[in-house]
């Protein structure tokens, strides 16, 4: 008894998800209530609050499922290119922002006030950190770049600069340059700034 009833508690928290992600795209974060989830999940409102505290925390079921999807897109074969290393996770992001413009922007919005999205914010940060500190480290050795600063400092003024780049697009009015090319244009700044020379296979 105890495994079905967890398998209809799985259920009915997909439901809601699904229904919740799906309006929230559709009709926007802001215009949709917990009532018109439960509706649409086919639920009371009261059941809504067993799966998820708050509206909010649909967005952190999201943010999770994305985190680990997004892990997934960027990873690949190791470059000896730092910038690659470095743009690669970057534009995976941006993919999930284009795929996704409405969560995405609600969950920057409601990042500061929901505890469940800036622990998950801080753990994605962190993993994307400790990457850019070992593509750092292996240029350094390398000597890709010149300045002979701390990969972990190097690496989290990058995570700093480039997650701050995205979220600074969605959230203004006037784009002049689209996500991808204001990302590319941050981080060569940034390299050029460190003396990056890529590495050409010479000795």
């Amino acid at each position: 008894m105890t495994g079905l009833r967890e398998q209809k508690k799985s259920r009915v928290r997909t439901a809601i998800y699904e229904a919740a992600v799906s309006l929230f795209e559709t009709d926007g974060y802001d215009a949709v209530s917990v009532e018109r989830i439960a509706a649409r999940a086919g639920i009371a409102k009261g059941t809504f609050f067993n799966h998820f505290a708050s509206k909010a925390d649909i967005l952190s079921a999201w943010h999770e499922a994305s985190s680990l999807a997004e892990g997934e897109d960027a990873a690949g074969a190791m470059t000896d290119n730092l910038r690659d290393a470095l743009l690669r996770p970057a534009l995976a992001a941006v993919r999930f922002a284009q795929t996704y413009p409405a969560l995405w922007a609600a969950t920057i919005r409601e990042t500061p006030s929901t505890p469940s999205l800036r622990r998950l914010e801080a753990q994605s940060d962190e993993r994307l950190r400790q990457r850019y500190e070992k593509a750092f480290r292996e240029a350094i050795a390398s000597r890709m770049i010149k300045a002979q600063g701390d990969p972990q400092t190097l690496a989290a003024l990058a995570v700093t600069l480039l997650t701050g780049c995205v979220r600074e697009w969605i959230v203004l009015e006037s784009r002049p340059l689209s996500l991808n090319a204001h990302l590319t244009r941050t981080l060569d700044n940034y390299l050029h700034v460190l003396g990056y020379t890529p590495y050409d296979g010479r000795g």
